[in-house]
């Protein structure tokens, strides 16, 4: 019989989870008097950003130039 995998895919995708969550929390606290172009507050809901691939580091990271702003900057870079 196979041993049984899903706890453990939980548990790691959980804490993934709430490590992002934590630093998009951080970045939040970081930008609060710092706005979004469209006026939003920096938070999770309201961000979007674009990402690309890197072909010095052959991985991908976050497009500073679609990324204007300094709280979009870093929340895009939680992600990573």
């Amino acid at each position: 019989m196979a041993p049984k995998r899903g706890k453990n895919i939980k548990m790691f995708f959980s804490r993934i989870c709430k490590a992002y969550q934590q630093c998009a929390r951080c970045v939040e606290h970081d930008h609060v008097d710092d706005p979004l172009p469209s006026g939003a507050p920096c938070n999770w809901n309201e961000v979007t950003y674009e990402v690309g691939w890197d072909l010095e580091n052959g991985r991908m990271d976050c497009d500073e130039n679609t990324n204007p702003t300094g709280c979009v900057t870093n929340m895009c870079s939680v992600s990573f």
